[in-house]
């Protein structure tokens, strides 16, 4: 269970520089810590057992940058009651816990396809913060499927590789066509186009019982914690 959860956290990790990068963002070191900056929010991926000088200099550059929210994640492996503190002390508060999940892709009826989806690098529909997640589209390792329905877009979801693992990402089904099984149809061609073993993904409250009705278990919680511009001291 640990590997698993470990490995989707160089999943997430992995893709959150992804998203950063198109959108002409980067990824940074601060020392120990490991951050994800674009678009004026900066995101600390996974700190083991960071100090408060570690947390101390993170905020020094990003009042320097002009930051206007600081996301730290954590992957629920371990205790984290002495991060939480130094984090509270500066002004972070605790935020929602993502839900690893995963399955083995054996385990999935992956061979029957849904006309209503297709694997594209294209959506004229987007808007501006769609369109430049498509520049993903491009990358080796990185797959967008989107659905229509009589020509109209209905939805998308994203899949991402590493090694042996693909995260499944931003699965979302336009309100006026849920419920007619697009969110599974986008999930298994965003899981086909990956072809990975393992399949791992964060599940919202909304998305569970979708993944859930796939075969995907919980494998675990994780934690996150968030600051504004505002808390800094």
């Amino acid at each position: 269970m640990e590997r698993i959860v470990r490995a989707a956290a160089r999943n997430q990790a992995s893709w959150m520089a992804g998203v950063a990068r198109v959108q002409g963002g980067g990824v940074h070191r601060i020392g120990r810590l490991r951050v994800v900056e674009h678009g004026g929010d900066a995101t600390v991926l996974f700190p083991w057992r960071a100090s408060g000088a570690a947390f101390d200099a993170l905020l020094d550059w990003c009042r320097a940058r002009e930051v206007r929210r600081i996301e730290v994640w954590a992957t629920g492996l371990a205790p984290v009651g002495g991060l939480r503190a130094r984090l509270v002390e500066r002004g972070f508060e605790e935020g929602w816990r993502p839900h690893w999940m995963s399955i083995e892709a054996s385990q999935l009826r992956l061979c029957t396809e849904d006309e209503r989806v297709a694997v594209v690098e294209a959506v004229p529909e987007y808007d501006a913060y769609g369109q430049a997640l498509l520049g993903l589209a491009h990358e080796p390792g990185f797959w967008h499927a989107a659905a229509r329905l009589d020509g109209v877009y209905a939805g998308h979801a994203w899949s991402h590789r590493v090694g042996e693992c693909a995260g499944i990402y931003d699965v979302d089904v336009r309100p006026r066509f849920r419920r007619r099984r697009l969110g599974t149809a986008l999930t298994l061609a965003a899981i086909r186009a990956a072809q990975a073993p393992l399949v791992v993904l964060n599940a919202t409250g909304d998305g569970e019982a979708l993944y859930r009705a796939l075969g995907f278990r919980s494998i675990g919680f994780g934690w996150t914690w968030w600051w504004a511009r505002g808390a800094l001291p």
